[in-house]
């Protein structure tokens, strides 16, 4: 017997003695986290469920009364064809009731399909017929699988397997994609929001460097230039501080709101990836961003010294470049090397990771208040 043959004669057996009320409160949740996520789609093509599949009738039932177009499966042969759900149906080849009428071949929004097991790739076992997957073959529509938690195994895909895009269970919503396409896009998004929380303390570099720091360079009174310079580093750091606070105010915001998300079932990828919710290294990782075009011009100027990179450093990264100039002046110490420049980037990196870590407890604070505030106020007065 193969590890297929295994898995699925194990979770026949596991799917048969789940009955009762646990499998009725199951089947009502799983139907209810449909409904909440593909409630706007319009047309669907769902299995009619029997024996001891996750249920449908009542998914089918809400579809049609909300209007929506639905499709059943009926067998032809080795292949099955998507035929519209009606009250006259008559029994196929498996003992399921299907439907009447002539094949459709138009657009279908939203695929759902039976399964024994899924793996976390989202590959689906069936009964082994392949039918869905011919069916499937070249056709765009979001793949949801139904079924229970105890039917998640690890196996290996066949090559002619179609992996599902979503699987609806009890307690959760689940976003199925291959290993690979989910950490690259997983990566994406993160990518994407850093580079956003980002995107103001570089401005404020370029901003401070141009006409705080750099007036220092005009004035040949050391100790003018000292305190300009120590200023406009004040300056830098309490920016730096205010937007730190706000990217650690606004993650730990998501967090919430995506915690909540999942908890109903949603198809927001920013919620299942969790995107942009708080965790202190994204607060160390979005400081070091904000620095990465300085590094860039400064690496440049280290191994191979331009009179371009060098003007743009002084100009545009005045906040790290600048003191060492102010401090190699000094008849006592001389010429530095521009390697130690890198050790001011550790400045702003760190100030905005503990202004990151600072905003989210500041609103977990705010928001634990108000929940109790709230309690206050729905409690019944005698």
């Amino acid at each position: 017997m193969s590890g297929k043959e295994e898995i699925r004669e194990k979770l026949k057996i596991k799917r048969r003695y789940f009955y009762g009320v646990r499998r009725e409160v199951a089947d009502g949740c799983i139907k209810d986290n449909f409904l909440a996520a593909f409630s706007s789609c319009d047309s669907f093509f769902i299995y009619n469920s029997f024996s001891t599949e996750a249920d449908t009738s009542a998914i089918i039932n809400a579809l049609v009364s909300a209007g929506k177009k639905v499709f059943l499966p009926r067998t032809e042969g080795e292949n099955i064809v998507a035929a519209a759900y009606s009250e006259h149906m008559k029994k196929g080849a498996f003992g399921i009731f299907e439907p009447l009428g002539a094949p459709y071949v138009g657009q279908i929004d939203v695929t759902v399909l039976p399964l024994l097991a899924v793996n976390n790739d989202g590959f689906r076992i069936g009964y082994g017929k392949g039918c869905y997957d011919k069916f499937l073959k070249d056709r765009h529509t979001l793949k949801v699988g139904l079924g229970y938690s105890f039917q998640i195994e690890k196996f290996s895909a066949d090559a002619w397997d179609v992996p599902l895009d979503f699987l609806c269970a009890k307690r959760e919503y689940i976003l199925m994609e291959t290993t690979d396409n989910k950490k690259s896009n997983k990566i994406l998004y993160e990518i994407r929001d850093m580079l956003t929380g980002a995107a103001f303390p570089i401005m404020l570099q370029l901003i401070f460097s141009t006409s705080i720091i750099l007036f220092a360079d005009y004035n040949e009174e050391p100790v003018l230039q000292v305190f300009v310079l120590v200023f406009g580093e004040i300056l830098l750091a309490g920016a730096y501080v205010v937007f730190g606070r706000q990217n650690g105010l606004a993650a730990y915001r998501r967090t919430v709101l995506g915690e909540k998300k999942r908890a109903v079932g949603t198809a927001d990828k920013r919620a299942l990836y969790k995107t942009g919710e708080y965790a202190l290294w994204k607060g160390f990782v979005i400081g070091a961003v904000s620095c990465v075009p300085f590094v860039v011009f400064q690496f440049i100027q280290c191994v191979a010294p331009n009179i371009v990179c060098e003007f743009i450093l002084k100009y545009a990264f005045g906040w790290a470049v600048y003191p060492f100039i102010v401090i190699s002046e000094a008849p006592s110490v001389g010429n530095l090397s521009p390697w130690l420049n890198f050790i001011w980037v550790v400045i702003p990196v760190c100030i905005h990771a503990l202004a990151y870590y600072m905003g989210a407890r500041g609103e977990k604070k705010r928001q634990s208040k108000v929940e109790e505030a709230q309690k206050i106020k729905d409690k019944p007065k005698r």
